[in-house]
């Protein structure tokens, strides 16, 4: 059952209040607190990049995989582009290879969300990502990768990136489709000639 101030240190965490959530904490408030929704006061620090309010959390033993919330801290950073929160996480343990339960890896959340964040430092994340020991070739339940879902959603940085970065690009195929396939199937020149010359 979820207490009022389980609710309020969420809402804190979620504001970026750094006294607020150490009152709360030194309160005695659980640092895994949810609110009614299930949202963890990580997840919604990380997902707003409140550097301070995260390392407090952790400080105070919150679990940096989340304790089995949904968005996991980590995967909220990845999504809402938030790369300080994500490198304070690794450093403490959350798992750069977690998958989602729709099979997706936290490398698949960036290159996902590159399309509506493209200001926003993502290949920042992927980096922290690949440094800490994520697969760059992670395949979700459809067996696609990152580099596929990069082609799929016309993106040729992220799929120069990938390549560069030593992305396999004969893996990830989709609805029987090869990435060249589906690449020269959507007109996308640029994509095309880097998948060409990544495959020799």
């Amino acid at each position: 059952m979820t207490s009022i101030l389980d609710e309020d240190l969420v809402r804190a965490a979620s504001d970026g209040d750094l006294e607020r959530v150490r009152q709360f904490l030194e309160g005695g408030s659980a640092p895994d607190a949810r609110d009614e929704a299930g949202q963890c006061a990580l997840s919604m620090a990380a997902a707003r990049d409140h550097e301070a309010v995260v390392q407090l959390l952790l400080d105070f033993g919150a679990d940096p995989s989340g304790a089995g919330a949904d968005p996991t801290p980590a995967r909220a950073a990845c999504v809402m582009m938030s790369a300080r929160a994500l490198r304070l996480l690794l450093a403490a343990g959350a798992r750069p290879d977690e998958s989602h339960k729709d099979g997706q890896s936290l490398l698949h959340g960036v290159f996902i969300a590159d399309g509506t964040r493209r200001d926003s430092g993502y290949l920042e994340l992927a980096k922290l990502l690949l440094d800490a020991g994520a697969s760059i070739d992670a395949e979700d339940r459809d067996g696609a990768t990152a580099l596929t879902r990069a082609v799929v959603l016309n993106r040729p940085e992220s799929v120069r990136w990938l390549l560069l970065h030593g992305a396999n690009p004969r893996l990830g195929a989709s609805q029987n489709l090869s990435l060249l396939e589906i690449a020269k199937s959507r007109k996308q020149a640029e994509i095309v000639r880097l998948l060409t010359q990544a495959l020799g």
